[in-house]
């Protein structure tokens, strides 16, 4: 397999559209240290994380500098990333892990191989700029960077090789939902502890419903498995009492998408020969 159906196979994406088998949850549930795996299932995550690196490295070469053409978007990600990742160290004591962080996918739909939308891969967090459209808030971005943490510091990767190997290859069915589930838990629970929106996770998981409504793709086997998705973290809520506070730096974002707008409006004059980006003033 290709590095690219590698990555459209093992890329963990906040927006699992599988449905979801609760009974299953239970055996993904807890912290998983990644000492606790076998040198071989060890080898075959880190080959995984090599390969897609290498893949995001290429598609990344081939964008502008996103930290100049978008430098609000940036400034934005990387000061929540770093409160998210601090808190992640601090809960699950990782203090020797390597720092995670996130880069910016600009107009992804200008790549060879299709990117859904946000997720963990090669060892960082991928953020497309058009997500930006249904995160909202401030609030929404920190429940994204932190489900995708999630993935990371729960060792999602590892365990996924894990049962396969277990499961002669195959995953269980609903494996890959559960593993969901698991991550919108922790990153609310990290929102609450951060003084974010707990509710947040429930109003992206929502805006992307809308979103693809709008445009004719959301389908039945999208919807169940969001709408379970957003019923898990609605019971979360209200077990764990939760308090849904008022979501902040609104303002914020509307910064950021009116940035995004701009540079991509610039794209298609780059794209047409009739600019540079070297011109480009955001």
């Amino acid at each position: 397999m290709g590095v690219g159906g590698m990555v459209r196979q093992r890329f963990i994406w906040l927006f699992g559209f599988l449905w979801i088998f609760s009974a299953f949850a239970g055996e993904t549930s807890g912290f998983r240290p990644r000492n606790g795996f076998s040198p071989e299932i060890i080898e075959a995550a880190d080959k995984d994380v090599q390969n897609a690196a290498a893949y995001f490295k290429k598609v990344y070469a081939e964008q502008p500098p996103v930290n100049k053409i978008l430098p609000k978007t940036s400034t934005l990600v990387d000061s929540v990333l770093k409160k998210v990742w601090s808190y992640s160290k601090y809960q699950y004591a990782l203090p020797k892990l390597p720092k995670i962080d996130a880069k910016i996918l600009f107009d992804p739909s200008s790549q060879e191989v299709e990117i859904p939308g946000t997720g963990y891969a090669g060892g960082r967090i991928h953020i497309v700029s058009d997500d930006f459209n249904f995160l909202g808030t401030v609030d929404g971005l920190a429940f994204s960077l932190a489900h995708e943490t999630a993935h990371f510091t729960l060792a999602h990767i590892e365990t996924k090789y894990f049962f396969e190997k277990k499961h002669s290859g195959k995953l269980p069915e609903g494996f890959n939902e559960a593993l969901e589930v698991e991550a919108d838990r922790v990153a609310t629970f990290a929102l609450a502890e951060l003084g974010y929106n707990p509710h947040a996770g429930i109003d992206v998981l929502q805006a992307f419903m809308r979103n693809l409504n709008a445009k004719g793709e959301l389908s039945r086997n999208l919807r169940q498995p969001l709408e379970q998705r957003i019923s898990k973290l609605e019971e979360l809520l209200e077990t764990e009492g939760l308090i849904i506070k008022k979501s902040v730096g609104d303002d914020k974002v509307r910064e950021v998408l009116v940035e995004i707008t701009n540079a991509m409006a610039f794209g298609v004059r780059v794209r047409d020969g009739k600019s540079k980006w070297e011109d480009f003033k955001p």
